[in-house]
């Protein structure tokens, strides 16, 4: 719910100019192995609803919703430094949350000192869970697998095309939010059967995985990137890679780092192909 769009008929902080003060939350976020950690410390500036919150009639109140799983679940807590954990499998992809402070019980005769002029000599009823304050929402991607491998599935697949030959396309508008490389069927086939290979993977892997996410991060780095694809699954994890400590030294923003922010999320791939080359054309009769 997006609680900033919508009119109510009593004063509500953080919508439009109801009340005069402030409710804003940092977040925290730790993806772990078995559970994902939500840190919300809220700053909250209201004499008439600080008073509530110490008379345990309102309470800090988060809404997590994440589409992929459905889930949907309201976390309370009367501690302003307010910690949620949320087992891993439960979320997937894009993760909403939502602050507010609720109504803990019926409060027949509310009024807020700081209120709209508008409201001046007027009292509401407000009844149990409805909505006194907004303190903003933020979003985070739920990507543990991402996070904890090299792996690239969790953003990135590889399909078959209808044609029956040509060159591979790459879509970054998909609806699963994945980067989507598009083989064609003859292509693709010959993929399937020999990308297993230890030998043969790095190769597959560099010449269609790599270039895929150079062009990627280049549409990134443009002016309208964010845009045009920041709802995008692949882009979030992409902006979530930008804390590793590696990735962090690099300009994200200049297209001409896009080569070496792949090899680096894609552990040298490179290198791999060298590899795989040299133990493909190693002679036995050479070590004689």
């Amino acid at each position: 719910m997006r609680i900033s769009n919508l009119s109510f008929p009593y004063p509500v902080l953080g919508v439009k100019d109801d009340i005069h003060g402030q409710h804003k939350v940092a977040v925290e976020i730790r993806l772990a192995e078995d559970n994902i950690y939500v840190k919300a410390t809220h700053t909250f500036f209201n004499e008439s609803l600080e008073e509530l919150i110490r008379e345990k009639k309102a309470i800090f109140c988060a809404q997590i919703i994440c589409s992929k799983t459905f889930f949907r679940n309201v976390y309370l807590s009367q501690d302003k430094n307010q910690e949620i954990v949320i087992p891993q499998d439960q979320l997937r992809d894009k993760v909403s949350v939502d602050f507010f402070v609720v109504a803990k019980k019926d409060i027949p005769n509310y009024a807020n000192k700081k209120a709209h002029k508008d409201y001046s000599g007027y009292k509401f009823f407000v009844g149990k869970g409805d909505a006194l304050s907004f303190g903003g929402n933020f979003s985070f991607v739920a990507a543990k697998q991402w996070m904890a491998s090299k792996s690239v599935a969790s953003f990135m697949a590889i399909i078959c095309g209808d044609r029956e030959t040509g060159p591979m396309k790459i879509d970054l508008t998909r609806g699963d939010g994945k980067i989507v490389i598009e083989l064609s069927s003859k292509d693709y086939e010959r993929y399937c059967k020999n990308s297993k290979s230890e030998v043969f993977y790095p190769l597959y892997h560099s010449c269609i995985v790599f270039p895929a996410l150079m062009y990627a991060l280049i549409q990134m780095s443009t002016p309208d990137g964010k845009d045009d694809y920041g709802d995008r699954l692949w882009f979030q994890i992409l902006e979530e890679k930008k804390k590793d400590k590696k990735l962090a030294e690099l300009d994200w923003s200049d297209p001409s780092n896009a080569a070496e922010i792949a090899q680096t999320i894609l552990d040298e791939p490179l290198n791999r192909v060298f590899n795989s080359i040299e133990e493909l054309t190693n002679d036995p009769g050479d070590e004689e």
